[in-house]
């Protein structure tokens, strides 16, 4: 693993334990987490850990997007909230300070980590959709509109 091999050839001896393929039991776990862009925020947000989302990419790449793409925010929690709810570090902003600083925040403001959760709790609610039957009835639609297949009816 990357990390841990950077530990050792940095001569750490802080106790790490290092949890592959449990992100879910490690975000449910944890006070606060660092979480790179993408699906894990909106991970992070279902199960309630408050975090800092942080990312960096190769410049021509990131000189790219911002060009390209516009969007207010970075991370799933602030796109859906049209917000800030958590800090996102990006590029030259992503430094060991910032992000220590920026964790060490969550972890102190028990009150705002409180209504960060609650918030989070109340996105949840509001992104629960009850898919299956949604999809289900979608095809049973499907299905009686093209003619081409009769659908059984249950009681």
């Amino acid at each position: 693993m990357l990390f841990s091999e950077q530990l050792q050839a940095q001569g750490g001896d802080v106790p790490i334990t290092v949890i592959a393929g449990q992100s879910q039991q490690v975000l449910a776990a944890a006070d606060a987490a660092m979480v790179a862009s993408g699906t894990a925020t909106l991970e992070a947000l279902l199960l309630k850990c408050p975090m800092v989302m942080a990312y960096r990419l190769k410049p021509v790449t990131y000189w790219l997007a911002r060009h390209l793409v516009k969007v207010a925010y970075f991370s799933l929690p602030n796109l859906l909230a049209q917000r800030p709810l958590i800090p996102e570090l990006i590029q030259d902003a992503v430094t060991a300070e910032r992000l220590a600083a920026a964790v060490e925040a969550q972890l102190d403001d028990k009150q705002a980590t409180a209504q960060l959760i609650a918030q989070f709790r109340e996105m949840h609610l509001s992104l629960r959709r009850d898919a299956a039957r949604q999809a289900a009835a979608a095809v049973i639609e499907m299905l009686k509109n093209s003619g081409h297949a009769t659908v059984p009816k249950h009681s």
